[in-house]
């Protein structure tokens, strides 16, 4: 039999890729619930929530070079009590969202803490499905390729 030659970059790659893959099912796990709390907060708001029209009151700076993320902050009210809610996309620069601007809002009337913004070119930022499942299979799929490095390495 003949015996196969280890290269230490083998072990080293199959080192790597398995701290990524565990990095990636950690963060799966860790975004899981959140994700389905939005996918469930969404579904409530589509089938029970009330709209109203909230004012924008703020904006926050994009946050570097690599992230151009705008966000506006908009203030609704519900039985004269305020609540915020946020807005996020190329819709929410100041230049095509002004301070004082008025956006839909959606909530629920039990818990108006639970609301979705939304303007165009911008909404509030909740994780989706698709999301979580590219999130998951990722985690697989750098799994997967940890465990035949490993085996090569062998």
């Amino acid at each position: 039999m003949q015996s196969r030659s280890r290269s230490p970059i083998d072990a080293v790659t199959a080192w790597v890729t398995a701290l990524a893959a565990a990095a990636c099912v950690a963060l799966a796990v860790l975004q899981t619930p959140i994700a389905l709390q939005d996918m469930q907060e969404d579904a409530s708001l589509d089938a029970d929530g009330q709209v109203t029209k909230g004012r924008v009151t703020a904006h926050r700076p994009d946050e570097g070079a690599y992230l151009h993320r705008s966000a506006a902050t908009v203030v609704f009210h519900v039985h004269g009590r305020p609540y915020e809610a946020s807005l996020e996309g190329e819709g929410a620069t100041p230049e095509r969202l002004p301070v004082g601007a008025s956006v839909d809002v959606a909530y629920l009337p039990a818990t108006p803490e639970v609301s979705r913004a939304s303007a165009p070119d911008a909404q509030t930022s909740r994780l989706t499905l698709m999301q979580l499942g590219a999130l998951w299979v990722l985690a697989v799929a750098l799994c997967a390729a940890a465990w035949f490095q490993y085996r090569r390495s062998q």
